[in-house]
């Protein structure tokens, strides 16, 4: 689940043809951001988040069967700024209703097809299902060329995803590029 605004995620998953064993929350960072409720069947959540991945981490019995179901709705949280360098009271805050969708995945599916999206509207937001990738190094080595260079200085940067869905930037490193002159 991701998204560029505030947005308040009310999500159920339930599987058939499988068990849930277990489930973990990742990037929850919300007080207000938890696991409703989860049986051996469904798993029910409701995430508050803002521009950051979020994730629920699932472990399955008899993945080669199992199907899940998953239906979101979404609200936006809306209302006033803050206001007075805070000698204002509590910011007041309402929701208003997003979008809402369903996405059903057979997990054998996504060893052979790769991970399913459900576009949920503007600014990126969205729920994914993929499966959990092995741990890879904990160092690599990348080489990368630009193809098409504007002139001028060019900003170029990397951006690292852990498998926590923690994430890391680099400082800009600027490259003033000059055509050749023929």
């Amino acid at each position: 689940m991701t998204s560029y605004s505030g947005v308040v995620w009310d999500g159920l998953l339930r599987i058939k043809g499988a068990s849930i064993i277990a489930v973990e929350s990742l990037r929850f960072d919300s007080p207000r951001s938890h696991i409703v409720e989860q049986t051996s069947e469904t798993v029910r959540w409701q995430a508050w988040g803002c521009g950051y991945p979020m994730a629920l981490l699932l472990d399955i019995d008899n993945a080669a069967e199992a199907v899940l179901e998953i239906s979101v709705g979404t609200r936006l949280i809306t209302g006033p700024g803050y206001g007075g360098h805070g000698s204002d009271g509590p910011r007041r805050i309402s929701f208003a209703p997003a979008e809402n969708g369903t996405l059903s995945v057979r997990v054998a599916d996504l060893l052979s097809r790769g991970p399913r999206e459900l576009d949920l509207g503007i600014l990126e937001r969205q729920l994914q299902v993929d499966l959990v990738s092995t741990p890879g190094p904990l160092t690599t080595e990348l080489r990368f060329t630009d193809s098409s260079p504007r002139p001028g200085v060019n900003p170029y940067w990397m951006r690292v995803v852990q498998s926590d869905l923690e994430t890391g930037w680099t400082s800009p490193v600027f490259v003033d590029y000059c055509p050749a002159v023929s």
